[in-house]
This record gives C-alpha cells, sequence and structure tokens, in this order.
C-alpha cells in the first residue's frame, strides 16, 4: 500500500499542527515464523524485568511506529510465556492513548489503535486532552498532559505499571538535548529503565535499548500498520534538529552513535543513584529542626544543610521543591544553585523559586511552602471510589460511599475566613500554607480540608489525603 502523504507542520504552534497531516504507512510482507519470534525473543528478558513485577501495565500508545510495535511485541511476549510455560505468566496489559486534539487525524488514529488493541484481547480506552492549547512551547505541554493523564488513569483504576515505547534513538537525543542545556548528571542519565512516578506508580521503558530502525523492520515484516506525525520530522523542534544532526555527524565520519550515547546515560544514571542513596542517607540523618509537615510544606535548618557537599544539598533542595512546588518540570538546576550557592543563602526576604515560597525564619531554618501568588490549580471532581492528584502535590481517595457533587479546590484566604467563622481552630502554621491547601466543597461551600483534619461536612469517613512526599522521604 503506498503511503498518504501530506505536508509537514511548518511551526511549533497548536494552530500550525491542526491540519490533517498524518502519513500513514502499510507495508504488506510475509513474514516467516522465526523472523516473527526473533524480536520477541531478544527482548523476552527486558519484558520480564519490565512488565513481571506488575499485575496490570497500561501500555501508552499514540500509533507511532515504536508504540505500536510495543502493542505488538507486549501481545507477543503474553504469548510466548503461555506457550513456553514460563511462570508467572500473569501480568494483564490494557491500552491508553492519548488524544492531543492538535489535529484532526488525532482522533482516527486513535480510533485505529482501539481497533488493534481489541484485536489484541487488550482492553483500550482513548483519553482526550481538553481545554485551551498553547500557542508556544506545544511538544513540552503535550508531554505534561499526557503523563497527568495517564497517571490518573492509573491511579484510578488501581494500576501500577505504565510502559512508554521509547527508544535508543529517543535516548541519545534527550542526553544531547540535555548536554547542550547544560545539564547536571542526574539530566545526563536521560531516561531509565524503570523511573518512580510517584503514588505507587512506576513508568517502565522495555524499549530503551533497541533502535527505532529495529522496530519498523519488525513492523513492516508483519505487515503492520502504522501512523507518523508530521511534526516529528518539523525542524521547528529542538529534537528533530538534533536528530539531524545525530545523522550528519555519522555521515561525517564521527562515531556519536545511539549505544555510545546510552552508554553514557548509563554510567551517568549509576552515579546518579550512588548520589541519591547518599541523599536518603542525609535525609534520614537530619537534624531536628528540618522537616518535611504533613502540610505540604518543609523546614530546613540552613547550618546543618551548609555543612554538607554541594551537591547533595542541592539533590535534597531539588526534591524539595519537586514536592512542593507542584510544577511540571523540575526546576532548573541554575535557577537552584543562584539562590543556594555563596552569599546568596543569606536572603533577608523571601524569594520565589519553581512554584515555591522561601523564608527565612527567625532561628536561621528557612520554610520552603507553595507559593500562593500562583494561577491557583484547578477545581477537579472527587467522584465516589476515584483517586484524585490534585495540584500534583495531594493525592486525595474517595471512598464508594463518599457523596455526589464533590470537588477539591484550594482553600484560599476566603476559605480560611469561612472556617473560621464556623468556629474553627487555626493551626499555628503561616497564612500562605493554608491557603494552599485543598479543600473539599460542594455548591461552592467548603465542608473539609482534609489535611487539617478538619470536617464541616461529615467527610472524613469516606476520604483519605496525603501529600506527594520528597522521593528521598519514601520508604
Amino acid at each position: 500500500m503506498p503511503p498518504v502523504t501530506s505536508k509537514l507542520a511548518p511551526t511549533p504552534s497548536a494552530a500550525a499542527s491542526a491540519v490533517p497531516d498524518i502519513t500513514v504507512r502499510a507495508v504488506e510482507v510475509a513474514a516467516t515464523p522465526a523472523a516473527v519470534h526473533q524480536l520477541s525473543d531478544m527482548l523476552l528478558p527486558a519484558f520480564d524485568a519490565a512488565f513481571l513485577p506488575f499485575a496490570h501495565v497500561v501500555l501508552a500508545v499514540s500509533g507511532g511506529a515504536d508504540s505500536t510495535a510495543l502493542m505488538y511485541l507486549a501481545a507477543e511476549w503474553r504469548t510466548r510465556r503461555l506457550q513456553l510455560a514460563m511462570p508467572p505468566a500473569t501480568t494483564e496489559f490494557s491500552v491508553v492513548t492519548i488524544d492531543h486534539a492538535l489535529r484532526p487525524a488525532s482522533a482516527t488514529e486513535a480510533a485505529e489503535v482501539a481497533r488493534v488493541a481489541t484485536a489484541l484481547s487488550f482492553r483500550h480506552t482513548t483519553l482526550r486532552w481538553e481545554g485551551v492549547k498553547p500557542k508556544t512551547g506545544v511538544q513540552a505541554r503535550a508531554r505534561s498532559a499526557r503523563y497527568d493523564l495517564l497517571r490518573q488513569h492509573a491511579l484510578m483504576h488501581g494500576y501500577r505499571g505504565i510502559a512508554a515505547a521509547h527508544t535508543a534513538d529517543d535516548q541519545a537525543e534527550t542526553v544531547l538535548m540535555r548536554l547542550a542545556r547544560g545539564s547536571g548528571i542526574d539530566g545526563l542519565a536521560a531516561m531509565r529503565k524503570s523511573t518512580p512516578l510517584g503514588d505507587g506508580l512506576v513508568l517502565v521503558r522495555p524499549l530503551i535499548e533497541i533502535d527505532k530502525m529495529t522496530l519498523v523492520d519488525y513492523l513492516r515484516g508483519q505487515g503492520h500498520a502504522w501512523s507518523e506525525d508530521p511534526s516529528n520530522a518539523s525542524p521547528a523542534f529542538e529534537r528533530v534538529r538534533v536528530r539531524a544532526a545525530l545523522s550528519a555527524w555519522t555521515g561525517a565520519g564521527v562515531r556519536l552513535d545511539a549505544t555510545a550515547l546510552g552508554r553514557s546515560a548509563a554510567r551517568a544514571a549509576r552515579a546518579s543513584d550512588a548520589l541519591s542513596n547518599v541523599t536518603r542517607r542525609l535525609w534520614q540523618n537530619r537534624t531536628p529542626k528540618t522537616r518535611f509537615d504533613p502540610l505540604g510544606y518543609a523546614v530546613v535548618d540552613l547550618a546543618w544543610l551548609q555543612t554538607e557537599p554541594e551537591d547533595l544539598r542541592l539533590r535534597l533542595l531539588s526534591g524539595l521543591v519537586a514536592a512542593i512546588g507542584g510544577q511540571e518540570s523540575a526546576v532548573s538546576l541554575g535557577q537552584l544553585e543562584a539562590l543556594t550557592i555563596g552569599r546568596n543563602w543569606l536572603f533577608d526576604h523571601a524569594v520565589t523559586l519553581h512554584g515555591t515560597r522561601w523564608d527565612r525564619e527567625r532561628d536561621g531554618s528557612v520554610r520552603i511552602c507553595r507559593e500562593p501568588g500562583r494561577r491557583p490549580p484547578a477545581i477537579l471532581p472527587v467522584v465516589a471510589g476515584s483517586t484524585v492528584l490534585w495540584d500534583r502535590r495531594f493525592v486525595i481517595t474517595a471512598a464508594a460511599q463518599c457523596p455526589p457533587g464533590l470537588t477539591v479546590g484550594s482553600l484560599g484566604a476566603a476559605g480560611v475566613a469561612t472556617l473560621e467563622r464556623a468556629g474553627w481552630l487555626r493551626p499555628a502554621v503561616p497564612a500562605r500554607v493554608l491557603w494552599t491547601l485543598p479543600a473539599i466543597a460542594a455548591g461552592g461551600c467548603v465542608l473539609a480540608v482534609p489535611p487539617l483534619d478538619c470536617d464541616l461536612g461529615g467527610l472524613n469517613p469516606f476520604m483519605k489525603c496525603a501529600p506527594v512526599q520528597p522521593w528521598f522521604a519514601v520508604e
């Protein structure tokens, strides 16, 4: 079948990509049984390591070559384990497609993934990125929305494993992009085979050591179709430009291939893991003045922290900022260095960083809390029997008996005043901490603030709420 081709998106904007510009390829090539099993046999150990720790794994499938191959290979892995009688073979799969709604063709692509997933006996769900799309930074925002939707879906259904189809080529491009930004050891470690997402969720990448052309050859060999997003070939995007540079270097005789860059990433990851273990021990041995509070803020004893090596200080503080700030991306290492290195530690007024506010206390410690001046997080419905990740900071679980019509949003100054008028005794914490807490409301009326154990509507028996812990504080 000849490919159906069309124009490439000229700019990285939502408007520019909202055209029916998808390329679909299907190659009708008969594959021998040996060829069909060759790649799945090679991947058997990687898939065992990725999938067997979980009772259920969500396969993130866009319909592109990489994720389509992941879906077929997961089905092949399941069949092969059953054929070889290799217990345990209990991992179940479902497929989720994120429709970013950036092109008219996206709904059709999602429907095609659903058709193939159903044919492979996988349950399929399409999740749509709703709302107004950004005019710039589309790829980064789309990626963030994608993982948010996947995370919410997994939490709602009680799944722990999410599988992405990143390849060795993606890894090489990521290493170079981060090198160009001056990333530290964590950034150069790039993408791991397994990445904790918090709340018991884990993102696995079973194809991270396989190059893209191997997967394309696999699909061609079996006559499988896949879709191609033309933005993946547009030089308007950094990753596409890096991909072209890699090809140019190879053509010039510079041996900078995916294998070598993947090896560097693996070694950086090894060093990063060692530093992470030391950071965990540092947190375990912290002074009494240093703590992460269940209300979602932290107090850090600066006199203690300044005695530690600079890299450990930065790692610990970045972990606190990630848990407290609730931002989509990680804090910039450069921004964190500018705030904490040298005489900048002596700031005598409040400063803000990546969604957090830092205040010096009288005892010399610093209190880090959610920045209240930021755009308030969305008001989300609280559905009985579901779990909500609110503001990327609190996980709220509603029992099946939870009343209908509830929402969760920021408590705010008005909410604090409402509670005080109702006779609530305010705890001895700064008002800015209280304003950013999740409040359960019905019809605009605050009924409960789970982190404060404040319950005016009898909701506590039906609801659990826990802050997202810094990575080094999770047991």
